[in-house]
Protein backbone atom coordinates (compact mmCIF):
# COMPACT_ATOMS: atom_id res chain seq x y z
CA UNK A 1 0.00 0.00 0.00
CA UNK A 2 1.64 3.51 -0.94
CA UNK A 3 1.59 6.01 1.73
CA UNK A 4 -0.30 8.98 1.84
CA UNK A 5 0.38 11.97 -0.89
CA UNK A 6 0.45 15.27 0.72
CA UNK A 7 -2.57 17.36 -1.04
CA UNK A 8 -1.80 20.51 -2.37
CA UNK A 9 -3.99 23.03 -0.97
CA UNK A 10 -7.22 23.35 -2.29
CA UNK A 11 -6.12 20.58 -4.90
CA UNK A 12 -5.45 23.54 -7.36
CA UNK A 13 -2.54 21.90 -9.34
CA UNK A 14 -2.34 18.38 -11.01
CA UNK A 15 0.98 17.48 -12.26
CA UNK A 16 1.55 16.15 -16.46
CA UNK A 17 4.96 14.89 -17.21
CA UNK A 18 6.38 15.04 -20.73
CA UNK A 19 9.57 13.29 -21.90
CA UNK A 20 13.00 14.43 -22.53
CA UNK A 21 14.30 11.96 -25.46
CA UNK A 22 17.84 10.86 -27.13
CA UNK A 23 17.03 11.53 -30.10
CA UNK A 24 19.45 9.14 -31.78
CA UNK A 25 18.13 6.25 -30.00
CA UNK A 26 14.91 7.53 -29.08
CA UNK A 27 15.24 6.42 -25.60
CA UNK A 28 13.84 8.43 -22.62
CA UNK A 29 15.93 9.88 -20.29
CA UNK A 30 14.43 11.93 -18.36
CA UNK A 31 10.50 13.71 -17.89
CA UNK A 32 9.92 17.18 -17.05
CA UNK A 33 7.04 17.52 -14.44
CA UNK A 34 4.82 19.93 -15.39
CA UNK A 35 1.93 21.77 -13.37
CA UNK A 36 -1.49 22.78 -14.99
CA UNK A 37 -4.30 24.22 -12.97
CA UNK A 38 -7.65 22.12 -11.71
CA UNK A 39 -11.05 23.32 -12.12
CA UNK A 40 -10.96 23.77 -8.45
CA UNK A 41 -8.01 26.87 -9.13
CA UNK A 42 -9.74 30.09 -10.03
CA UNK A 43 -6.41 30.72 -12.82
CA UNK A 44 -6.68 29.57 -16.38
CA UNK A 45 -3.16 28.67 -16.31
CA UNK A 46 0.03 28.03 -14.65
CA UNK A 47 1.75 31.39 -15.13
CA UNK A 48 -1.53 32.84 -13.75
CA UNK A 49 -1.79 30.73 -11.17
CA UNK A 50 2.00 31.35 -9.96
CA UNK A 51 1.79 35.36 -10.66
CA UNK A 52 -1.06 35.56 -8.21
CA UNK A 53 1.03 33.08 -5.61
CA UNK A 54 3.90 35.78 -6.23
CA UNK A 55 1.60 38.74 -5.95
CA UNK A 56 0.07 37.14 -2.30
CA UNK A 57 3.15 36.32 -0.51
CA UNK A 58 2.44 32.39 -1.04
CA UNK A 59 4.82 31.00 -3.58
CA UNK A 60 7.22 29.25 -1.55
CA UNK A 61 4.14 27.24 0.06
CA UNK A 62 2.65 26.61 -4.05
CA UNK A 63 5.99 25.77 -5.16
CA UNK A 64 6.93 23.42 -2.22
CA UNK A 65 3.48 21.27 -2.04
CA UNK A 66 4.17 21.04 -6.41
CA UNK A 67 7.37 19.51 -5.65
CA UNK A 68 6.48 17.23 -3.02
CA UNK A 69 3.71 16.48 -5.48
CA UNK A 70 6.40 15.88 -8.40
CA UNK A 71 8.73 13.69 -5.43
CA UNK A 72 5.82 11.41 -4.01
CA UNK A 73 5.22 10.73 -8.60
CA UNK A 74 8.61 9.88 -8.83
CA UNK A 75 9.01 7.24 -5.64
CA UNK A 76 6.27 5.35 -7.24
CA UNK A 77 5.53 5.92 -10.91
CA UNK A 78 6.21 2.99 -13.33
CA UNK A 79 7.83 4.60 -15.76
CA UNK A 80 9.88 7.51 -14.74
CA UNK A 81 13.16 6.94 -13.66
CA UNK A 82 14.16 11.13 -14.34
CA UNK A 83 12.68 13.86 -13.78
CA UNK A 84 13.04 17.76 -14.09
CA UNK A 85 11.43 19.87 -11.68
CA UNK A 86 10.78 23.80 -12.10
CA UNK A 87 12.37 26.37 -9.41
CA UNK A 88 11.57 29.96 -9.15
CA UNK A 89 14.82 31.43 -8.45
CA UNK A 90 13.54 33.52 -6.00
CA UNK A 91 12.32 30.18 -3.46
CA UNK A 92 15.64 28.39 -4.58
CA UNK A 93 17.42 31.63 -2.76
CA UNK A 94 14.72 31.11 0.26
CA UNK A 95 16.71 29.82 3.21
CA UNK A 96 14.11 27.19 4.01
CA UNK A 97 14.76 25.20 0.57
CA UNK A 98 17.93 23.77 0.21
CA UNK A 99 16.64 21.99 3.83
CA UNK A 100 13.29 21.43 2.57
CA UNK A 101 14.26 19.80 -0.33
CA UNK A 102 16.71 17.71 1.24
CA UNK A 103 14.40 16.56 3.61
CA UNK A 104 11.52 15.80 1.06
CA UNK A 105 13.82 13.21 -1.27
CA UNK A 106 14.80 11.62 1.86
CA UNK A 107 11.03 11.03 2.75
CA UNK A 108 10.65 9.35 -0.27
CA UNK A 109 13.45 7.63 -0.49
CA UNK A 110 14.58 9.27 -3.78
CA UNK A 111 17.76 8.78 -5.27
CA UNK A 112 19.03 12.26 -5.68
CA UNK A 113 20.70 11.53 -9.10
CA UNK A 114 17.03 11.48 -10.25
CA UNK A 115 16.26 14.60 -9.56
CA UNK A 116 17.55 17.87 -11.65
CA UNK A 117 16.41 21.55 -10.48
CA UNK A 118 15.06 23.81 -13.82
CA UNK A 119 16.10 27.12 -13.39
CA UNK A 120 14.86 29.95 -15.45
CA UNK A 121 18.00 31.18 -16.95
CA UNK A 122 16.67 34.78 -17.51
CA UNK A 123 16.16 35.54 -13.61
CA UNK A 124 19.10 32.99 -12.88
CA UNK A 125 21.67 35.56 -12.20
CA UNK A 126 19.67 38.43 -10.51
CA UNK A 127 20.81 36.40 -6.75
CA UNK A 128 23.91 34.82 -8.42
CA UNK A 129 25.73 33.74 -5.31
CA UNK A 130 22.74 33.30 -3.06
CA UNK A 131 21.66 30.40 -6.19
CA UNK A 132 25.51 28.89 -5.44
CA UNK A 133 25.25 29.05 -1.93
CA UNK A 134 21.66 27.04 -1.79
CA UNK A 135 22.16 24.60 -4.85
CA UNK A 136 26.26 23.45 -3.76
CA UNK A 137 24.95 20.68 -0.77
CA UNK A 138 22.24 19.32 -3.08
CA UNK A 139 24.65 19.25 -6.13
CA UNK A 140 27.14 17.46 -3.45
CA UNK A 141 23.92 14.70 -3.48
CA UNK A 142 23.80 13.71 -6.99
CA UNK A 143 20.99 16.59 -7.55
CA UNK A 144 21.44 18.19 -11.07
CA UNK A 145 20.70 21.58 -12.35
CA UNK A 146 19.49 22.57 -15.77
CA UNK A 147 18.77 26.53 -17.00
CA UNK A 148 15.88 26.97 -18.22
CA UNK A 149 14.85 29.44 -21.43
CA UNK A 150 18.80 29.67 -22.49
CA UNK A 151 19.09 31.95 -25.38
CA UNK A 152 16.59 35.07 -24.42
CA UNK A 153 17.37 35.51 -21.08
CA UNK A 154 19.49 38.81 -19.92
CA UNK A 155 22.15 37.29 -18.18
CA UNK A 156 26.05 36.37 -20.09
CA UNK A 157 27.68 33.14 -20.51
CA UNK A 158 29.61 33.75 -18.02
CA UNK A 159 27.27 34.11 -15.45
CA UNK A 160 25.79 30.77 -16.89
CA UNK A 161 29.30 28.89 -17.03
CA UNK A 162 30.01 29.99 -13.51
CA UNK A 163 26.39 28.92 -12.40
CA UNK A 164 28.07 25.03 -13.85
CA UNK A 165 24.41 23.64 -14.88
CA UNK A 166 24.47 20.16 -15.94
CA UNK A 167 21.79 20.68 -19.04
CA UNK A 168 20.93 23.40 -21.12
CA UNK A 169 17.23 24.01 -22.12
CA UNK A 170 17.19 26.10 -25.60
CA UNK A 171 13.89 28.46 -25.06
CA UNK A 172 11.09 26.98 -27.88
CA UNK A 173 11.27 30.80 -29.90
CA UNK A 174 15.13 29.50 -31.03
CA UNK A 175 13.02 25.67 -31.93
CA UNK A 176 9.98 27.01 -33.76
CA UNK A 177 10.54 27.56 -37.12
CA UNK A 178 14.57 27.16 -36.74
CA UNK A 179 14.36 24.95 -40.39
CA UNK A 180 13.58 28.27 -41.98
CA UNK A 181 16.07 30.59 -40.17
CA UNK A 182 19.77 30.30 -40.78
CA UNK A 183 20.34 32.87 -38.00
CA UNK A 184 18.39 30.41 -35.25
CA UNK A 185 20.42 27.77 -36.79
CA UNK A 186 23.67 29.85 -35.93
CA UNK A 187 22.78 30.32 -32.18
CA UNK A 188 21.66 27.01 -31.06
CA UNK A 189 25.21 26.20 -33.16
CA UNK A 190 27.11 28.24 -30.71
CA UNK A 191 25.29 27.26 -27.57
CA UNK A 192 26.11 23.82 -28.51
CA UNK A 193 29.72 24.58 -28.51
CA UNK A 194 28.92 26.24 -25.32
CA UNK A 195 27.41 23.41 -23.84
CA UNK A 196 30.36 20.97 -24.99
CA UNK A 197 33.23 23.24 -23.49
CA UNK A 198 30.68 23.53 -19.95
CA UNK A 199 30.33 19.75 -20.16
CA UNK A 200 26.41 20.54 -20.03
CA UNK A 201 23.75 18.68 -22.34
CA UNK A 202 21.55 20.62 -24.45
CA UNK A 203 18.01 19.84 -24.71
CA UNK A 204 16.12 21.16 -27.17
CA UNK A 205 12.50 22.29 -26.11
CA UNK A 206 9.36 22.41 -28.10
CA UNK A 207 9.96 20.34 -31.37
CA UNK A 208 6.16 20.35 -33.04
CA UNK A 209 7.43 19.01 -36.50
CA UNK A 210 9.88 16.53 -37.94
CA UNK A 211 11.16 19.59 -40.32
CA UNK A 212 12.70 21.13 -37.02
CA UNK A 213 13.57 18.12 -35.01
CA UNK A 214 15.31 17.07 -38.86
CA UNK A 215 17.00 20.08 -38.53
CA UNK A 216 17.92 19.93 -34.89
CA UNK A 217 19.79 16.72 -35.41
CA UNK A 218 22.04 18.37 -38.14
CA UNK A 219 23.52 20.89 -36.11
CA UNK A 220 24.25 18.67 -33.24
CA UNK A 221 21.52 18.04 -30.99
CA UNK A 222 21.45 15.10 -28.87
CA UNK A 223 18.32 15.77 -26.58
CA UNK A 224 14.79 17.29 -27.65
CA UNK A 225 11.78 17.63 -25.89
CA UNK A 226 7.89 18.37 -27.26
CA UNK A 227 4.86 17.81 -28.65
CA UNK A 228 6.48 15.61 -31.71
CA UNK A 229 7.98 13.24 -29.92
CA UNK A 230 5.51 13.07 -26.85
CA UNK A 231 2.73 15.03 -25.50
CA UNK A 232 2.79 15.85 -21.28
CA UNK A 233 0.91 12.69 -20.02
CA UNK A 234 0.16 12.40 -16.02
CA UNK A 235 2.08 9.19 -16.17
CA UNK A 236 5.00 10.11 -18.32
CA UNK A 237 3.79 7.40 -21.29
CA UNK A 238 5.17 8.31 -24.86
CA UNK A 239 3.46 6.79 -27.88
CA UNK A 240 6.75 4.67 -28.61
CA UNK A 241 5.88 2.80 -32.40
CA UNK A 242 5.65 6.62 -33.82
CA UNK A 243 7.83 8.29 -31.90
CA UNK A 244 10.41 5.99 -33.21
CA UNK A 245 9.13 5.84 -36.44
CA UNK A 246 9.90 9.67 -36.52
CA UNK A 247 13.53 9.15 -35.32
CA UNK A 248 14.14 6.88 -37.54
CA UNK A 249 12.78 9.24 -40.74
CA UNK A 250 15.01 11.34 -39.56
CA UNK A 251 18.19 9.49 -39.73
CA UNK A 252 17.42 7.32 -42.46
CA UNK A 253 17.21 11.52 -44.53
CA UNK A 254 20.54 11.80 -43.02
CA UNK A 255 21.97 8.53 -44.24
CA UNK A 256 20.82 9.09 -47.51
CA UNK A 257 22.24 12.82 -47.64
CA UNK A 258 25.31 11.70 -46.46
CA UNK A 259 25.32 13.28 -43.19
CA UNK A 260 26.28 10.58 -41.21
CA UNK A 261 28.86 11.21 -38.41
CA UNK A 262 31.94 10.88 -39.82
CA UNK A 263 34.89 8.96 -38.08
CA UNK A 264 36.78 11.99 -36.68
CA UNK A 265 33.46 13.25 -35.48
CA UNK A 266 34.34 13.05 -31.36
CA UNK A 267 32.57 9.70 -29.99
CA UNK A 268 30.53 12.31 -27.36
CA UNK A 269 27.77 12.49 -30.04
CA UNK A 270 26.83 9.49 -29.21
CA UNK A 271 26.74 9.59 -25.48
CA UNK A 272 23.80 8.88 -23.27
CA UNK A 273 23.49 9.55 -19.13
CA UNK A 274 23.95 7.10 -16.42
CA UNK A 275 23.54 6.61 -12.74
CA UNK A 276 27.06 7.29 -10.91
CA UNK A 277 28.17 6.55 -7.56
CA UNK A 278 31.44 6.75 -6.05
CA UNK A 279 33.65 3.75 -5.49
CA UNK A 280 33.37 3.64 -1.79
CA UNK A 281 29.70 3.02 -1.62
CA UNK A 282 28.68 0.08 0.03
CA UNK A 283 27.28 -2.53 -2.39
CA UNK A 284 24.42 -2.61 -0.33
CA UNK A 285 23.54 1.42 -0.39
CA UNK A 286 24.57 1.13 -3.97
CA UNK A 287 21.62 -1.55 -4.60
CA UNK A 288 19.62 0.21 -2.83
CA UNK A 289 19.95 3.08 -4.66
CA UNK A 290 19.62 1.09 -8.20
CA UNK A 291 16.13 -0.50 -7.35
CA UNK A 292 13.52 2.31 -8.34
CA UNK A 293 15.90 2.78 -11.37
CA UNK A 294 15.64 0.73 -14.88
CA UNK A 295 19.15 1.69 -15.33
CA UNK A 296 21.07 -1.36 -16.48
CA UNK A 297 23.84 -0.43 -14.48
CA UNK A 298 25.88 2.72 -13.22
CA UNK A 299 29.43 4.77 -13.31
CA UNK A 300 31.54 4.13 -10.26
CA UNK A 301 33.57 7.17 -10.11
CA UNK A 302 36.63 8.40 -7.76
CA UNK A 303 36.54 12.14 -7.36
CA UNK A 304 34.26 13.04 -10.00
CA UNK A 305 36.33 11.11 -12.22
CA UNK A 306 34.71 8.21 -13.93
CA UNK A 307 36.81 4.63 -13.12
CA UNK A 308 34.39 1.50 -14.42
CA UNK A 309 31.08 -0.14 -15.22
CA UNK A 310 29.01 -1.65 -13.04
CA UNK A 311 26.43 -3.81 -14.61
CA UNK A 312 22.70 -4.15 -12.19
CA UNK A 313 22.85 -7.76 -12.47
CA UNK A 314 26.73 -7.99 -11.03
CA UNK A 315 25.61 -5.25 -8.21
CA UNK A 316 22.24 -7.24 -7.13
CA UNK A 317 23.80 -10.47 -7.27
CA UNK A 318 27.07 -9.17 -4.78
CA UNK A 319 24.26 -7.63 -2.58
CA UNK A 320 22.50 -11.14 -1.85
CA UNK A 321 25.95 -12.41 -0.84
CA UNK A 322 27.92 -11.71 1.78
CA UNK A 323 30.03 -8.69 0.63
CA UNK A 324 26.54 -6.50 0.79
CA UNK A 325 28.80 -4.31 2.79
CA UNK A 326 31.88 -4.14 1.11
CA UNK A 327 32.93 -1.04 -1.29
CA UNK A 328 31.44 -1.43 -4.77
CA UNK A 329 35.38 -0.94 -5.59
CA UNK A 330 35.41 -4.68 -5.52
CA UNK A 331 33.34 -5.43 -7.85
CA UNK A 332 34.93 -3.55 -10.66
CA UNK A 333 36.83 -4.65 -13.77
CA UNK A 334 39.35 -2.16 -14.97
CA UNK A 335 38.07 -0.74 -17.96
CA UNK A 336 39.35 1.97 -20.09
CA UNK A 337 37.86 5.66 -20.04
CA UNK A 338 37.78 7.51 -22.97
CA UNK A 339 38.24 11.19 -23.53
CA UNK A 340 35.35 12.63 -24.79
CA UNK A 341 36.72 13.92 -27.88
CA UNK A 342 38.11 10.77 -29.30
CA UNK A 343 36.79 9.88 -32.56
CA UNK A 344 34.33 7.59 -33.98
CA UNK A 345 37.26 5.45 -35.88
CA UNK A 346 39.68 5.33 -32.66
CA UNK A 347 36.93 4.30 -30.30
CA UNK A 348 35.60 1.69 -32.71
CA UNK A 349 39.29 0.74 -32.45
CA UNK A 350 39.81 0.39 -28.88
CA UNK A 351 36.49 -1.29 -28.28
CA UNK A 352 37.26 -3.80 -30.22
CA UNK A 353 40.37 -4.39 -28.51
CA UNK A 354 38.68 -4.88 -25.30
CA UNK A 355 38.71 -8.15 -22.86
CA UNK A 356 35.92 -10.50 -23.18
CA UNK A 357 34.53 -9.53 -20.03
CA UNK A 358 33.81 -6.38 -20.66
CA UNK A 359 32.96 -6.03 -24.47
CA UNK A 360 29.16 -5.61 -23.99
CA UNK A 361 29.54 -2.95 -21.00
CA UNK A 362 29.28 0.90 -22.33
CA UNK A 363 32.38 2.61 -22.74
CA UNK A 364 32.90 5.60 -20.33
CA UNK A 365 33.88 9.04 -21.29
CA UNK A 366 35.30 11.64 -19.28
CA UNK A 367 36.39 15.62 -20.13
CA UNK A 368 39.06 17.12 -18.10
CA UNK A 369 38.81 14.32 -14.82
CA UNK A 370 34.72 14.77 -15.04
CA UNK A 371 32.42 11.82 -16.29
CA UNK A 372 30.58 13.28 -19.62
CA UNK A 373 28.55 10.21 -20.05
CA UNK A 374 28.65 6.48 -21.75
CA UNK A 375 28.39 5.25 -25.52
CA UNK A 376 26.11 1.99 -25.39
CA UNK A 377 27.42 -0.29 -27.89
CA UNK A 378 24.66 -0.88 -29.70
CA UNK A 379 24.56 2.95 -30.61
CA UNK A 380 28.36 2.31 -31.52
CA UNK A 381 27.80 -0.46 -33.55
CA UNK A 382 24.53 1.45 -35.29
CA UNK A 383 27.27 4.89 -36.05
CA UNK A 384 29.32 2.08 -37.60
CA UNK A 385 26.55 0.80 -39.81
CA UNK A 386 25.58 4.20 -40.89
CA UNK A 387 29.22 5.12 -41.61
CA UNK A 388 29.35 1.80 -43.46
CA UNK A 389 26.56 2.91 -45.53
CA UNK A 390 27.23 5.80 -45.95
CA UNK A 391 30.25 4.92 -47.76
CA UNK A 392 28.49 2.61 -49.72
CA UNK A 393 25.95 4.54 -51.31
CA UNK A 394 29.01 7.54 -52.04
CA UNK A 395 30.72 4.72 -53.71
CA UNK A 396 27.80 3.61 -55.73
Amino acid sequence: MQPEMTRLSDDQVRLVFQPILHVQTGRVVAHEALSRPTSASPSATITELLDSARRDGDLWNLEESIRELVLFQLAHAQIIDHVFINCSPCVIEDERFTDSLQAAIDRHRIDPARVTLEVTESRAHEEHDVLLHRLGPLRERGVSVALDDVGTGGSGLGRMLSLDPDWLKLDRSLVTHIDRDPSKQSVVRFLLQFGERSNARVVAEGVETETELQTLVDLGIRYAQGYLLGAPHPDGAVSVPDTQRCIDRVWRRRRSAGQVAPTHSPIAALSEGAPTMAHRTTIHAAAEAMLPLAAEGLVATDGGRPIAWLPRETLMAHARSGRAHEPIAGSLREQAVLPAETSLANTLEIASRRHSSVAHHPLLLEREGRFVGVVAVSSLLAAASELMGATISQAA
